[in-house]
């Protein structure tokens, strides 16, 4: 990973609270009832959020996930949705240019999508 990246992490992970993180090249960070996967590969970033649970909706949740994606609260940055063993997953991968407000306000999206998800009633 090039320095530049490293120093956009170290000051995402900063901002978004959770620390100080060791930067390396793919990243778990576990924030119950969320976690962060983050894989940074040649100067591009793929965030990827998912719950740390099966949410009681299952696959059920895929249509109201994808209709959540919208570009508005990621900055322009496309979304993607899936939900691999009825875990609900956004994941984005933001271009090169982006500065770490834009990561962070497409983060703080996909938080609060999962987030809905993960506390919603049976």
């Amino acid at each position: 990973m090039d320095l530049q990246t490293q120093r956009k992490l170290e000051k995402f992970f900063e901002l978004t609270g959770i620390g100080v993180v060791r930067c390396e090249a793919q990243m778990e960070v576990r924030m119950p009832p969320l976690r962060l996967f983050v894989d940074a590969t040649e100067g591009r970033v793929t965030l990827a959020l998912t719950t740390l649970r099966r949410t009681r909706a299952g696959l059920g949740c895929l249509p109201s996930l994808l209709g959540a994606c919208q570009p508005e609260w990621a900055c322009g940055v496309p979304v993607r949705a899936c939900c691999p063993a009825g875990r609900p997953m956004l994941i984005a991968a933001p271009p090169v240019a982006c500065t770490v407000g834009d990561w962070l306000a497409c983060f703080e999206g996909m938080r609060r999508v999962l987030i809905r998800l993960a506390v919603a009633p049976a």
